[in-house]
């Protein structure tokens, strides 16, 4: 006879607003992101066509761009994708 131990694990609230902080961060420019999923094109890709680190790139994306910025970014990446 086998006994089973179910172990019920309850998240406090520090715990779920620390892990939903970074949630905010991938939100933003979430239609950068998807384009370049899309196309096949990598971050580092894009942060490499125009001069940047890849670093710097993925610090760009933390924070929502101007639509000039976004502009530029998925000329970038409609390039790549050729």
């Amino acid at each position: 006879m086998a006994i089973v131990i179910i172990r019920i694990i309850t998240l406090d609230d520090d715990f779920v607003n620390t892990k939903m902080k970074g949630l905010d961060k991938m939100l933003a420019n979430i239609d950068i992101r998807t384009a370049a999923k899309e196309k096949g094109v990598r971050l580092w890709e894009i942060a490499n066509a125009m001069n940047i680190s890849e670093p710097t790139m993925t610090r760009m994306l933390r924070h929502e761009l101007s639509a000039v910025e976004k502009e530029k970014i998925n000329k970038v990446i409609d390039n790549l994708a050729k």
